[in-house]
């Protein structure tokens, strides 16, 4: 079977994980230059600065926003999203938690039923704009103490396609 009762389990630990790991790619985009999915809104006048508010998909958590112009949106550095300027507030997408029916067709399809094999279901993404930036993304990741990386996969490096050739670093914490 699919082992069903690990599937269950993987997606408590990640519902729970997932806040988490959203703190920790605070931490490495900080470290690194690193660029989050982020909207940037103009605050009504009267207003008080509330730092970066969470969004799921399209649906906007912060009424306030609701009524606010748009100045501006895409792969924001962290840097500016934490502290944005006066009169800003800003709208981070984080992404959600694998949908469970997407994770039992992945399992079925790719893994043969092996759940263990499944390490995406609690994601993040970080972008960088320069190499250099990126490799202090992966250093952040790498030396971070609460994180052990199980795994690096390296797209950047021919053969596309291969294994090691993605650059995703999947970790795990300790």
């Amino acid at each position: 079977g699919l082992g069903r009762g690990c599937l269950d389990q993987l997606f408590l630990q990640a519902v729970a994980l997932d806040p988490l790991l959203r703190d920790k790619c605070k931490e490495w985009a900080l470290r690194s230059k690193g660029c989050v999915s982020c909207a940037l809104y103009e605050r009504e006048p009267a207003a008080a600065a509330t730092g970066p508010t969470q969004r799921r998909g399209s649906r906007r958590t912060s009424a306030l926003m609701a009524s606010s112009r748009l100045l501006r949106s895409g792969w924001l550095s962290w840097e500016e999203v934490s502290h944005p300027d006066q009169g800003v507030d800003a709208e981070v997408a984080w992404a959600r938690v694998k949908n469970p029916a997407r994770a039992v067709e992945k399992v079925a399809r790719s893994y043969r039923g092996d759940a263990r094999l499944l390490v995406d279901i609690c994601r993040q993404t970080l972008v960088y704009y320069s190499l250099e930036d990126l490799a202090e993304g992966v250093k952040a990741i790498m030396d971070d103490p609460d994180v052990v990386v199980v795994r690096v996969k390296n797209r950047l490096d021919p053969p596309q396609g291969s294994p090691a050739s993605d650059p995703t670093p999947a970790a795990t914490g300790s």
